[in-house]
């Protein structure tokens, strides 16, 4: 399905052994994460279905190996500074679970992400990276 919607789209991504396919439009030659730090990004998610966004953040800071499998291996493809386009399967996403009536079963998302700072830390009380 990715690859029928990307060659729909003209898009040339590339492919990790995970499924997951990448576009980087942005690469600084900054800092990358590692999956034990603390990530500050911008991001905009939606479905490849349809487009439709579900969900975004101007500075959002979490713990990369608290999210998605999908996020975990695409975000240290990053420097700081960096963007990227990041096309998930399912499978590296929420699967046929879904995510508490925001994301369907067995969706694929779409998600435009910009690397904003790295951290060895998640401080709780504030929301940011120390």
């Amino acid at each position: 399905i990715i690859s029928k919607y990307l060659a729909d789209n003209k898009i040339t991504a590339q492919q990790d052994s995970s499924g997951l396919r990448y576009v980087i439009h942005t690469s600084n030659g900054g800092a990358k994460p590692t999956p034990q730090n603390c990530v500050e990004v911008n991001y905009k998610g939606a479905f490849l279905k349809d487009g439709q966004i579900f969900d975004q953040s101007e500075k959002l800071a979490f713990p990369l190996e608290r999210v998605i499998v999908g996020w975990q291996r695409a975000i240290p493809l990053l420097g700081i500074g960096d963007s990227a386009t990041f096309y998930i399967p399912s499978g590296l996403a929420y699967g046929p679970e879904g995510a508490q009536g925001v994301i369907p079963p067995d969706a694929i998302l779409i998600f435009d992400v910009a690397l904003l700072g790295i951290g060895t830390g998640y401080d709780q009380a504030t929301g940011n990276c120390n």
